[in-house]
């Protein structure tokens, strides 16, 4: 079976690149491709579906397939998950596992979603099936990933600056289609308009802007198209210039996963879906302190609290779009709003404008134009209100939380369930950050219970 890479290794190689590619089908031209990549030493993860290219690989060509490259799972019939029934989709995800198990006698720890249509429910349904990661076809990006089941790319094998067609010409009607397209795609990369001349240009010059700027270079594509638009010797040479550079280091999709040592849940407990991706513990009652901060423009994780439990919600947003949204409701008797948040000291802070017009949330962590609105320290805010302990403590508060939790066990204050949506995705805080806060939280006695598939919202139960 395909050697894995060692964790201690990768954690030694804090400045290597990573280098992964995979691609997506099944197609018998997938035997061809995989000596290919195995010429170069590159590793690949091919995902498979059971019943979806005319000339899919036999199961034996699989199983020879998975003894030199990672083999990953792509449902059973390629459909557009996002329009199925649940049902449907546990039957297509579930069964694509079970299928490639079977045939490999291994493991399959990698999903990709077809044509890469995915939602939460979808990507929840992909991690309750027991796959350890989901590829996506997201694109440009250069980072290790920050949520398990919505691993993005880099670039995709694919004509440039013309489109062609499946019989290797041009297709005239839309000719300029992959340049309108992928432009700025590729500008995100770093690609100069110089070098978008041809798609193997492009390829080497977003290569040697992850070596400088990034950590992970994805390449990713289909070996039936390779065929088709006659880029097999493109490909032979990226990957030819890719392996002759140094600090790099070929992995799997899951082997990527690894290097990005992404938090995992470490305890099962009674709990519901409440209000969106929010993941509430039982032994809830009337008597339960519930703190919600940061309400933005929804209540429904509040109001399913108060309805269900015949409980108080007291909650707390200081920034303007959110006073005059929730002035405007009707809200439960047992809704209680504080106009002003929480923060790491008592007293006046600036708070940014949305990024977009439409946008709700102003945010403590950004510089800009905005406002200043007054926040409270946590041990003040209880001592106001009478409160000896919380139950349930929620945040989503922009940015905000990694200092409220620092303030938090400086006052040692310990909530039961803290439920916190982190804002790592946003420039200037990184996963790095939340990686931080989180060992805090370990520290302090907190097991997460629950994360959700974007990688953002988690759970924690208090167990000291």
């Amino acid at each position: 079976m395909l050697a894995s890479i060692p964790v201690s290794d990768i954690l030694d190689c804090a400045t290597m690149l990573y280098v992964t590619t995979s691609w997506d089908d099944g197609d018998t031209l997938d035997r061809k491709l995989g000596r290919l990549l195995s010429r170069y030493g590159v590793k690949g993860t091919f995902y498979v579906a059971k019943e979806y290219r005319k000339e899919r690989l036999s199961e034996e060509e699989i199983r020879v397939l998975s003894k030199a490259h990672e083999v990953g799972a792509h449902t059973l019939t390629h459909p557009d998950l996002c329009k199925l029934l649940k049902e449907e989709k546990v039957r297509e995800i579930r069964g694509s596992k079970e299928w490639l198990q079977g045939v490999t006698a291994g493991e399959v720890p990698m999903f990709c979603y077809p044509s890469g249509y995915f939602d939460e429910a979808t990507a929840e349904l992909v991690r309750e099936a027991g796959f350890r990661g989901a590829r996506t076809t997201i694109a440009s990006k250069i980072d290790l990933p920050t949520s398990a089941y919505e691993v993005p790319t880099t670039l995709q094998v694919y004509p440039f600056p013309f489109r062609k067609n499946l019989r290797g010409g041009y297709y005239w009607r839309r000719l300029l289609e992959p340049l309108r397209e992928r432009y700025s795609l590729y500008r995100a990369l770093g690609v100069p308009r110089s070098r978008m001349t041809s798609w193997l240009s492009v390829a080497k010059s977003a290569f040697d802007h992850s070596q400088k700027h990034g950590e992970v270079f994805h390449l990713w594509g289909h070996s039936w198209e390779l065929e088709a638009y006659g880029m097999w010797d493109d490909l032979e040479k990226l990957l030819a210039y890719i392996a002759r550079h140094k600090n790099i280091r070929f992995v799997t999709n899951s082997e990527l996963l690894t290097a990005a040592e992404l938090p995992t849940i470490e305890t099962v407990i009674p709990s519901e879906h409440i209000g969106g991706s929010w993941v509430t513990g039982g032994d809830l009652t009337a008597d339960s302190i519930i703190y919600s901060f940061g309400v933005g423009e929804d209540i429904s994780w509040d109001k399913v609290l108060i309805e269900k439990y015949n409980l108080t919600v007291h909650a707390f947003d200081p920034t303007p779009k959110s006073i005059v949204w929730l002035k405007e409701q009707k809200l439960p008797k047992y809704f209680i709003f504080y106009e002003y948040g929480i923060g790491p000291q008592d007293g006046m802070q600036h708070f940014a404008e949305p990024l977009k017009p439409h946008w709700v949330s102003y945010s403590t962590a950004r510089e800009g134009k905005g406002v200043e609105a007054p926040v409270k320290r946590l041990q003040t805010i209880m001592r106001e209100l009478g409160h000896t302990y919380i139950d349930v403590l929620k945040m989503d508060i922009e940015g905000g939380e990694y200092e409220v939790i620092d303030d938090m066990f400086a006052s040692k204050i310990f909530p039961k369930q803290l439920l916190v949506e982190f804002h790592h995705r946003w420039k200037g805080l990184g996963i790095h950050k939340t990686k931080g806060a989180i060992e805090k939280l370990h520290e302090a006695g907190y097991k997460i219970f629950y994360i959700s598939p974007n990688g953002e919202e988690y759970s924690f139960i208090f167990n000291s």
